[in-house]
C-alpha cells in the first residue's frame, strides 16, 4: 500500500542519514552506536563495516566484538525482564502463551535462531530473551557466532579502503566463507533437531512366533 511504501522510504532515508552522520563523527560515537542502536532495530552489519573503515582490521575487530557483546547482553535482559511481560499479555489475550523450553532444547533453539539467514540481530536477541533461555547458554551459543560475523564484516570494511585487489578479494571471500559455514552448521543442527522416527512393526497379539504355520486339526467326537 501507499502508506507502507512511505514508511519504508522514510526508514530507509533515516538509516542513510545515520550512516552518513557516523562516517564523519567522532570514533567513540561509532562504538557506542554499535552497542546501542541495534537495540532499536538498526542493522549491525553496516556499523561493523564502518568500524573496519575507521579502525582497521585488528582494532576494529576488538571494538566490534566488545560492542556486540554489550549489545547482546543488554538486549537479553531487556527482553527477559520487560518485553516478555508485554508479549505474555498480548498472547494471553488471544489464548496463547510463550512456550517453555527444556534444557535439551535451549541450545538447539539458540543455534537455529543465530544461524537463520536474514533474521536481524535485534529479533534474535529479543526472541531468545523472551524465551528466557539460560544466560550462560545464551552467551555460549551466541558470542562465537556473532564474533566471527563481526570480524568478517570489519575485515571487509577495511578492504574497502584499499585499492588492492587482494584486499577486496580477502574481505569478500571471508564473508562468503562465513555464510557457507553458517549454512553447514545450521543444516547439521536441523538434522539433529528432527525427531527420529521409529520403523519397528509390532506383531499382532497371538501371532505365531518364528514364522511357524503349524495348525491343529479340529476335534471329532472328543478324539484328538
Amino acid at each position: 500500500t501507499t502508506k507502507t511504501r512511505l514508511v519504508v522510504d522514510l526508514l530507509h532515508k533515516s538509516f542513510e542519514s545515520i550512516i552518513t552522520l557516523l562516517q564523519t563523527s567522532h570514533p567513540a560515537v561509532l562504538c557506542f552506536s554499535l552497542a546501542l542502536l541495534p537495540l532499536v532495530g538498526v542493522p549491525a552489519s553496516p556499523l561493523l563495516v564502518l568500524i573496519g573503515i575507521r579502525f582497521g582490521p585488528v582494532a576494529g575487530s576488538a571494538i566490534g566484538c566488545a560492542a556486540l557483546t554489550f549489545n547482546i547482553c543488554m538486549a537479553y535482559w531487556a527482553a527477559a525482564r520487560w518485553l516478555r511481560k508485554i508479549v505474555e499479555r498480548w498472547l494471553s489475550a488471544r489464548g496463547h502463551r510463550i512456550p517453555s523450553l527444556t534444557t535439551g532444547e535451549e541450545m538447539k533453539v539458540i543455534l537455529l535462531c543465530r544461524l537463520t539467514p536474514g533474521l536481524p540481530l535485534t529479533l534474535q536477541n529479543y526472541i531468545l530473551g523472551c524465551a528466557r533461555v539460560r544466560f550462560s547458554r545464551y552467551l555460549l551459543g551466541s558470542l562465537p557466532i556473532q564474533w566471527a560475523c563481526a570480524v568478517a564484516f570489519v575485515v571487509f570494511g577495511d578492504s574497502i579502503t584499499h585499492s588492492s585487489v587482494w584486499a577486496w578479494t580477502t574481505g569478500a571471500c571471508l564473508l562468503v566463507a562465513m555464510a557457507l559455514l553458517i549454512k553447514l552448521v545450521r543444516t547439521r543442527v536441523n538434522k539433529r533437531a528432527r525427531p527420529r522416527e521409529s520403523f519397528e512393526v509390532s506383531e499382532p497379539a497371538g501371532a505365531p512366533v518364528g514364522g511357524s504355520c503349524e495348525t491343529k486339526a479340529p476335534l471329532e467326537n472328543g478324539q484328538p
